[in-house]
């Protein structure tokens, strides 16, 4: 390991102490903003899982060469709706670990 490899290295750990402490921020205003009860943990992995939800939108845009203009409103609602997705699918599985059974012989039902 050289003196570039360590200056690299310091780098990288300063972009990622800024990427954590912006969404610490972000995670205190939502939960500030919020009237819902959940934990600091909640709100904080929310505000990641849109960051990584943008970084992935972003990578997409450049892999398949779309415009600019495009690019920034695909990783806003790329970024929006990450969270709430998640969400979505959470609440999912918490219904069918309830009553497996119920929505094994629900989709059956639907298939007829």
């Amino acid at each position: 390991m050289n003196w570039f490899d360590a200056v690299d290295l310091l780098s990288f750990i300063k972009q990622w102490g800024k990427l954590f402490m912006i969404s610490f921020i972000a995670a205190t205003v939502h939960m500030y903003m919020s009237g819902k009860e959940y934990a600091f943990f909640h709100h904080l992995m929310g505000v990641l899982v849109a960051v990584l939800a943008a970084y992935i939108a972003t990578a997409l845009c450049k892999w398949q060469n779309i415009d600019e203009d495009l690019t920034t409103g695909f990783v806003a609602i790329c970024a929006y709706t990450a969270p709430h997705i998640l969400d979505g699918i959470n609440r999912l599985v918490q219904q069918l670990s309830q009553n497996p059974k119920g929505a094994i012989l629900m989709l059956l039902k639907l298939k007829r």
